[in-house]
């Protein structure tokens, strides 16, 4: 499976934590692109609760993020599964890079999972790749 069958799989799919969730997504995305478990130190979960229990654990994503190899690139050099996070109240909110598009959890929960530009996000983000040796 690649990175874009995975997308193709979830497009419109509701909201579902630990399953079509926006971390659990781009993390799943991610791995499938790298063919390997990139996110070996984050406990899965089933609830709102437990998810943020375990973002508690790691205060934001971009902490997490910066502190686990990953680096910040600039919006115009963003390629397949580089993690774009929105500067989102309560919790940032995580999305994937798929073929110059972004995978994201709609705050509509009527449209689920969509496809979108990065001219489509109104919130703050930053976009961090991960740094392969």
């Amino acid at each position: 499976m690649t990175i874009q069958d995975y997308a193709n799989s979830i497009m419109g799919q509701p909201y579902k934590w630990g399953e079509i969730d926006c971390v659990t997504t781009a993390m799943t995305a991610v791995n499938i692109h790298y063919n390997t478990e990139i996110f070996g130190d984050v406990e899965r979960w089933n609830t709102k609760k437990q998810a943020v229990k375990e973002y508690a654990k790691h205060e934001s994503l971009y902490k997490y993020l910066e502190s686990s190899g990953w680096e910040n690139v600039e919006p115009n050099y963003m390629q397949t599964a580089d993690v774009v996070v929105l500067d989102t109240m309560p919790m940032q909110t995580a999305c994937v890079v798929v073929n110059n598009r972004i995978l994201v959890i709609s705050q509509d929960s009527n449209m689920g999972v969509v496809m979108a530009t990065i001219k489509d996000i109104k919130d703050a983000y930053k976009i961090y790749r991960l740094r392969r040796a």
